[in-house]
Order: structure tokens, then sequence, then C-alpha cells
């Protein structure tokens, strides 16, 4: 793909995931909308690869910082908006438990950043878990293992269905040889 190519994709995909990311701006939305806007980086990470896919991500994250939610650009610039781009690159060590291992522990260590980030910024603290305290924080933590083990699965599906469906039509729009 030609560089104006990779330039003109990874741009709009970067302004795809900032206005997607002031939907967070609706309640129960804080969640959701940084895991979709992180998803469409699956296609910079497909067409132009994982520096340019990476370069629209701090764009994007640029851009949010100064324009989304706060727990939502939390959430988007200290996960959701990387985990992707970093996802290709963990799948290429081919050891599928120690992929995973890598997998759960960025995804650990990021969301107790998120939690310490969270604590100093929004003034949340461990007693806002009551009445169950720490317990509730960790099964806090333990659902939201679940749910990203589904999340990563549905990257992987998402990936396949865009490669499938949309990269012979994109690679056509761009002028792929």
């Amino acid at each position: 793909m030609k560089q104006t190519g990779k330039v003109a994709l990874c741009g709009l995909l970067a302004a795809l995931s900032t206005v997607l990311m002031l939907a967070a701006y609706f309640p129960y939305l804080t969640y959701a909308i940084p895991a979709l806007a992180g998803i469409l980086f699956i296609a910079a990470v497909i067409e132009a690869g994982v520096s340019w896919a990476f370069g629209a991500y701090v764009a994007t994250a640029i851009l949010v910082f100064f324009l989304a939610e706060t727990e939502a650009k939390l959430m988007f610039i200290c996960f959701f908006g990387f985990y992707p781009i970093l996802k290709c690159l963990i799948e290429r060590l081919r050891i599928r438990l120690f992929e995973w291992v890598c997998k759960f522990a960025c995804f650990n260590a990021c969301m107790l950043l998120i939690y310490g980030l969270f604590t100093v910024l929004l003034g949340v603290s461990i007693s806002e878990f009551e009445p169950w305290g720490i317990w509730g924080a960790v099964a806090f933590l333990a659902v939201g293992n679940v749910v990203f083990w589904i999340y990563d699965i549905a990257i992987g599906r998402v990936a396949q269905l865009y490669m499938a469906r949309l990269h012979p039509a994109v690679g056509r729009i761009l002028r792929r040889k």
C-alpha cells in the first residue's frame, strides 16, 4: 500500500474512533464505547501494519484526552485503545499458553493502573465497594477477566470477518497491487 493510502486510512480510523468516543458521554456506555473504538484499529494493523496502527492510536489518544468523558478516556488510553494492536504482537509468540499469560498479565496490570488513576483523579476508594470491601474489588476484577477473555476472542473473530469481507474491498479502494 502506498504511504498516502496508509495516512488516509489511519487518519480516517483515528477520526472515527475519536467521534465514537464522544458517545461515551451517554450513560452506561463508559466501558463499551472504548472497547468498540479500539477494535477499529484492527483494520489499521491489517492494512498498514503495527507501527501505523500505533500512530493512529496515539493520535486518537491525544484527541480523546481533551474531548472524551473521564472514565471512558482512561479506559481507552490505558487499555482498550492499544490492546487490539498489542494482541497482534502477542499472538506472534506462537505458544498459546504463553500468549494467554501475557494477555491476562497485560489486562490485569492495566486495570490496576486504571483503578489507581481513578483513585487519584476521581477520588474513588476501596470504600466504594462496601459492603464487600476489598473482596468486592477482587470479585470485580475476576469478572473483568472473564469479560476480557470474551473480548479477546471477539477481537479475533472481528479480524477474521474483516479479512473475509472488507479486506479485499479496502485493498481495491486503496489500489493495492
